[in-house]
């Protein structure tokens, strides 16, 4: 069976969309009877009632409706650079935005992102009918990966426009909807487009069932988000570490530092330099205390002085992280070690043409993450003693280090130009 959006739903498909219904139902009665006490353990239940119960603002029904839907920091990061460029296509246009995650809707509000930022509606018949007849939306888009079947439904029932943006297709996914026929024919009827990552992501979503001919390798948009950052003092920094290694330690927490900082310890006493950028600057002061009760000659950027020599140096000013990345012979990406993180966006790393080390935890941007997996172009570490492997090898051998740098930028360039690819797909659809 081929997935197309016109295609009207087989009987199995229907009864799976009752069947999910109720289901759903089911399982969210006991929230519902116990919410009073929930809520009080919950920021999202506290937060968002009115928007779960599918009780979104109204728009205005005199302009065009564009809906945009992202989850993590990641995909949200990828929706909002989609909202950007349709307004430029569609000034008249009203948006709203959408997401499941407490952080990523206080940064949607906090940048005014959207002309509407709430959290998704529960994915039940009465939640997202109200929603839906509420949004009235032109047009509706997912970025990278959260399917729902009553949303996309909605879609279907209504004849509007779905599309995937920046898709991501794991191998958990396809082996669900592959076994899945139903659900998945429920789903991905409702898309009029999906525009993926990789040829990977295109072949899989063919292998679920959906129509190659729906199915566009545009590319990663997260390439095309380097963030401008303020002109770092870089030659300052370059001599007072005199040439030697340096060691960049990205976006850093707290947890980390903890962990890893026996393996900063024996780097500096094997004659490298460490730059270590706190994601957090208030700990700038607490982690250069403890260099200096470990004898190590620790200080912090605003100190910098060209008469000091320091071994290691604690950024203490934001914004000025990418361009010192520049001066690495290794860098690690923060919050990789921290499972509660799930990481930070390794391109600034990539673009500077630095060999990467990475934490396990790379959920915020698996995508790119696992495309440089794949390339061989960064190296994957659990714990302390196996940075300390990774950090050694690139160290030891500039060759090695050199190779990983090159796959990684290669990732990066090939990925370059995918918003306006996606953008350009989209304004054609509706010239259509």
């Amino acid at each position: 069976m081929v997935f197309k959006q016109d295609k009207e739903l087989s009987f199995s498909a229907k009864a799976t969309l009752v069947s999910y219904r109720a289901l759903y139902m089911f399982l969210l009665s006991p929230v519902i009877a116990l919410y009073p006490f929930l809520k009080h353990f919950s920021r999202r239940l506290q937060e968002g009632l009115i928007d779960y119960l599918g009780l979104l603002p109204p728009t205005d029904p005199n302009n065009k409706v564009f809906w945009v839907h992202g989850v993590s920091m990641g995909e949200s990061s990828v929706a909002f650079a989609l909202i950007e460029e349709l307004k430029k296509l569609f000034p008249e246009a009203s948006f709203v935005f959408t997401t499941t995650h407490p952080d990523v809707l206080k940064t949607a509000n906090n940048k005014n992102k959207a002309d509407i930022c709430t959290y998704f509606p529960l994915d039940a018949h009465f939640s997202m009918t109200k929603a839906f007849n509420r949004i009235k939306p032109d047009a509706v888009f997912i970025s990278e990966t959260d399917f729902w079947p009553e949303f996309s439904w909605q879609c279907k029932k209504r004849k509007l426009p779905l599309f995937l943006i920046n898709g991501r297709i794991s191998d958990k996914i396809c082996c669900f909807y592959s076994m899945q026929k139903s659900l998945g024919e429920l789903i991905f009827t409702s898309f009029a487009n999906f525009f993926v990552q990789t040829p990977g992501d295109k072949k899989k979503l063919v292998k679920i069932g959906v129509d190659p001919q729906l199915v566009e390798v545009t590319g990663n948009i997260k390439a095309d988000l380097l963030p401008s950052f303020l002109k770092a003092d870089i030659e300052n920094v370059k001599k007072a570490f005199k040439d030697r290694s340096v060691v960049v330690f990205g976006s850093l927490h707290p947890s980390e530092f903890e962990e890893l900082f026996p393996s900063m310890l024996k780097a500096v006493r094997n004659g490298n330099r460490l730059l270590i950028a706190p994601r957090n600057i208030k700990n700038a002061d607490l982690w250069q205390k403890r260099f200096s009760e470990a004898s190590v000659n620790c200080i912090l950027k605003t100190e910098l002085r060209n008469r000091l020599l320091p071994e290691a140096i604690i950024l203490n000013t934001m914004g000025e992280l990418s361009s010192l990345y520049s001066l690495a012979t290794v860098a690690f990406i923060g919050g990789t070690l921290d499972k509660s993180v799930g990481g930070h966006n390794p391109l600034e790393i990539i673009n500077a043409h630095v060999p990467l080390i990475s934490g396990n935890y790379f959920r915020n941007f698996a995508d790119v993450t696992e495309e440089l997996q794949e390339k061989k172009a960064v190296k994957i570490v659990k714990d302390a003693e196996s940075f300390e492997s990774a950090l050694s090898e690139f160290l030891q051998s500039p060759d090695l280090a050199l190779s990983y740098s090159k796959a990684a930028f290669e990732v990066l360039q090939n990925n370059s130009g995918a918003l306006k690819r996606t953008t350009n797909l989209i304004v054609s659809y509706f010239a259509s």
